[in-house]
């Protein structure tokens, strides 16, 4: 377990690298995408709200 906590790979640097270009340069995409799951879950929402409740039914 020794080796595992002592060679550990520096991916903090790069990672930030990562994320501060993806928040510069794909924000719209992810705005895009957002909006689009959004509007997907409050559309399935709506639909569910068209069934009658099963408990009802009992």
């Amino acid at each position: 377990m020794n080796w595992i906590t002592d060679n550990k790979i520096p991916l903090g640097d790069y990672m930030e690298t990562v994320v501060d270009w993806l928040t510069d340069n794909a924000a719209g995409f992810f705005d895009a995408v957002s909006i689009s799951l959004e509007w997907l879950i409050l559309s399935l929402v709506d639909l569910m709200q068209w069934f009658p409740h099963l408990c009802r039914l009992h």
